[in-house]
């Protein structure tokens, strides 16, 4: 099941690399702002999806594992998708705020270059903040997704000395 997830969410993330694709050869300005706006979101929720199902397992094995009473314990799904939940309302949140404030616009930059006749030689298209300010957005987003990570790396550090023959792998 685990596995499902990571697969869902890695391709959920790797798919965001398909609308930065997208320029003004082949879409309008208006839906190559779209694509911009889109692409964080591919993003954000593929890293949520993938990184809560490594996290809420490796919590999980923790909680079995590092209970301090030797009785047995019941973690159930609802425990398990909280970290989830949490991860997911927050990058959603700051996504929104994003969205609507101050969202990506597509950009075609011209280099300086000039041929004979005047002419610009090059050019670039890109997504880009409307102004510095908004940088706060990124900032934000990865604040909330490193200290996620960072959580996860102690949960991973706390189940290393588990033994091999609790693995699921075998």
């Amino acid at each position: 099941f685990f596995l499902y997830i990571i697969c869902i969410g890695t391709f959920i993330m790797g798919s965001a690399i398909i609308p930065i694709s997208v320029d003004d050869r082949i879409a309008s300005i208006e839906d190559c702002s779209l694509a911009c706006i889109f692409s964080p979101w591919l993003a954000s929720y593929g890293f949520v999806i993938a990184f809560s199902a490594l996290f809420s397992k490796t919590w999980r094995i923790n909680q079995i594992f590092r209970h301090p009473q030797m009785k047995r314990i019941k973690v159930t799904e609802k425990d398990v998708i909280v970290p989830f939940l949490i991860l997911l309302g927050l990058n959603t949140i700051i996504l929104i705020c994003w969205t609507t404030i101050s969202p990506l616009n597509w950009e075609r930059v011209y280099t300086d270059a000039r041929d004979d006749f005047d002419r610009e030689l090059y050019s670039n298209g890109m997504c880009r903040l409307n102004s510095n300010k908004d940088i706060v957005y990124v900032v934000l987003l990865l604040i909330v997704n490193l200290a996620v990570l960072l959580l996860a790396n102690i949960q991973a550090y706390q189940a290393r000395t588990i033994t091999v023959e609790f693995s699921e792998s075998q």
